[in-house]
């Protein structure tokens, strides 16, 4: 060998070994955004515990409306880290802020004024106490406009990554979480009525996450560039297909929850549930930040080089990082999940898990490295525009497999705690089929 070819290899060699770096550097802060996301509800959840366990029941059921305001709020995300670096977008980039911002907010309002005529009923469905039900719907209300702020928070705070302030992110989220612990602490140790503590901790919570949506959009704005207007006919055909998997991502779980509130299992399964997929967020953080990098990488290739989609994936550049720092850590934590059940949920939420729940939380988090897998997939074909696809694998899985099978099962009469996780296995290994299929 050469000298000429020996130095193209090194070449090759450190390019790829910088590229790496960059996206380790990239993943870290993100993931460790999202975790300090994600340890607000760990917080909460320690703290509405110590009020009492009907107070940490609603709080519950108000994560159902936190997951949908996030599932709005993903929407946006992901449509602009598909569009933010792509070669015809660079002089657009603070229109897609903006019309991303307020699509996002008009959405999360229409989804509020449609939920909250449910709330007592939603209440009374999840087993809250009739001496509870008012401090329950005042609860859930205040829940609505933190859900709107949420929304909104999380393209701003996916725009960040775009931008490069990864370590703005991890920043701002750390200071929320600070705030809500000293709010919680606060709360909890000086006002001994649970409807006031409850109050207070709900509108100090939607001041929190407004004046830090406030100081993330002011961050991603500087560093947007072009002020250029965005062609949203370019934009709706990828937004709108976004917006059905998002109410696909919205329907499902409350259906599923619903579901599942009307198994009869010793202990409370509903909230042994909940905790279940809370942890399994953490589990999957690296994927969850891998997701964000390469979806942005993946299209900006897209938009550079020829034939994407007929590419050999070894030969897709984001493809490995993707698979060494995101996929494989996270299918790592999840078989730690899966082996001791008992010991993480108790590690993370101070929370005995009943023995008869724990087949259940081990098929579960069996079934999420499938769903992880399907990801990698699901990136190719967002990067390729071909996000409609996408809506309609998720319209398959989860309300033809997930929600189907498991009405049928609690119609039938059969459904019990193992049940849930093997529709739950079902569903994931769908996902990764027709994800995989194109």
């Amino acid at each position: 060998m050469n000298e000429t070819n020996v130095l193209r290899i090194q070449n090759r060699l450190s390019t790829a070994a910088q590229q790496t770096l960059q996206y380790v550097w990239a993943v870290i802060p993100l993931a460790a955004s999202l975790l300090l996301q994600r340890l607000e509800h760990v917080v909460d959840n320690r703290f509405i515990g110590q009020i009492g366990p009907e107070p940490l029941l609603i709080h519950s059921i108000q994560y159902n409306i936190f997951l949908i305001g996030q599932t709005i709020g993903s929407v946006a995300a992901t449509s602009a880290l598909i569009f933010w670096k792509r070669s015809e977008c660079l002089t657009k980039q603070k229109s897609l802020l903006t019309s991303h911002a307020m699509a996002t907010a008009c959405i999360a309002l229409i989804a509020a004024i449609l939920i909250y005529p449910f709330l007592p009923w939603m209440a009374k469905h999840f087993g809250v106490t009739p001496d509870w039900l008012s401090i329950a719907t005042m609860y859930l209300r205040f829940g609505l406009i933190l859900m709107v702020a949420q929304a909104v928070y999380a393209p701003i705070n996916a725009m960040l990554v775009t931008t490069g302030q990864e370590t703005k992110s991890m920043t701002n989220v750390g200071l929320i979480l600070a705030c809500k612990f000293s709010l919680n602490f606060a709360v909890t140790n000086l006002i001994s009525d649970p409807y006031l503590a409850l109050k207070f901790i709900m509108l100090g919570s939607i001041v929190i996450v407004v004046s830090f949506m406030l100081i993330a959009l002011r961050q991603v704005w500087f560093r947007a560039q072009g002020n250029e207007v965005a062609d949203f006919r370019e934009i709706f055909p990828v937004y709108s297909s976004e917006l059905g998997t998002a109410a696909i991502g919205m329907v499902t779980p409350l259906l599923f929850g619903l579901l599942i509130a009307r198994i009869n299992s010793p202990g409370n399964f509903y909230v042994s549930y909940q905790l279940c997929t809370q942890l399994a967020y953490i589990l999957c953080l690296p994927i969850l930040a891998g997701i964000r990098i390469s979806l942005r990488d993946a299209s900006e290739e897209n938009s550079r080089v020829p034939g994407f989609l007929q590419m050999p994936l070894l030969e897709m550049q984001w493809l490995k990082n993707f698979f060494y720092i995101a996929l494989i850590p996270t299918l790592i934590l999840l078989t730690i999940g899966l082996l001791a059940p008992q010991w993480v949920l108790a590690k993370a939420y101070a929370y005995k898990l009943p023995p008869e729940h724990s087949t259940f939380v081990s098929i579960y988090y069996l079934a999420c490295c499938l769903g992880q897998a399907g990801h990698a997939f699901a990136i190719i074909l967002r990067a390729s525009k071909r996000n409609s696809v996408v809506m309609f694998n998720y319209l398959l899985s989860d309300l033809g497999v997930r929600i189907g099978l498991m009405a049928l099962l609690v119609l039938v009469g059969i459904a019990t705690t193992n049940s849930v996780c093997w529709v739950t296995l079902a569903f994931c290994a769908t996902h990764l089929s027709l994800n995989y299929l194109g």
